[in-house]
């Protein structure tokens, strides 16, 4: 069966200086971030991903298996407005609207969770990649959407 994972949500606290590897001629820049759930992790990140944070961004560390030491490799993915936030930038829509919207999106998203749950349950015995799963439990929300026409 398929591990189900579960990303971090963290906060950028320092992206460090550019600096060079002690074991090849890669520039990195040290970023720390400090969980939500308590807690802090390092990561080393490149130029292009240094670039695309700043200090006090909200980000998702989502778990991509581990390096050679044994330590949890992170994809970084950043958010732009804090869950369960109703933007107030949509022109032309009341509060009402609005809200409407956020509580679609927020079951929509519910739906798609049980649909990667249970990609993830019926198909975890095949050993599948992440992405399979992941391609699988979209093709199931899709499928799901057009049929009870949600």
């Amino acid at each position: 069966m398929a591990k189900v994972v579960t990303p971090d949500i963290a906060t950028v606290e320092v992206i460090g200086r550019a600096k060079q590897s002690n074991y090849s001629d890669d520039v990195y820049h040290p970023c720390l971030f400090t969980l939500a759930s308590g807690g802090q992790i390092w990561k080393s990140l490149n130029q292009s991903e240094a670039s695309q944070l700043s200090k006090g961004d909200r980000v998702q560390l989502v778990p991509a298996g581990t390096d050679s030491k044994g330590n949890t490799k992170h994809n970084i993915v950043r958010m732009e407005n804090p869950p369960n936030a109703v933007t107030t930038e949509a022109v032309g829509l009341s509060t009402q609207e609005k809200q409407a919207i956020a509580t679609y999106i927020q079951q929509q998203a519910k739906v798609l969770r049980y649909c990667y749950e249970s990609a993830a349950g019926e198909l975890g015995s095949l050993e599948l990649s992440e992405e399979s799963i992941r391609a699988s439990a979209h093709t199931l929300y899709l499928a799901a959407s057009k049929h009870f026409k949600l």
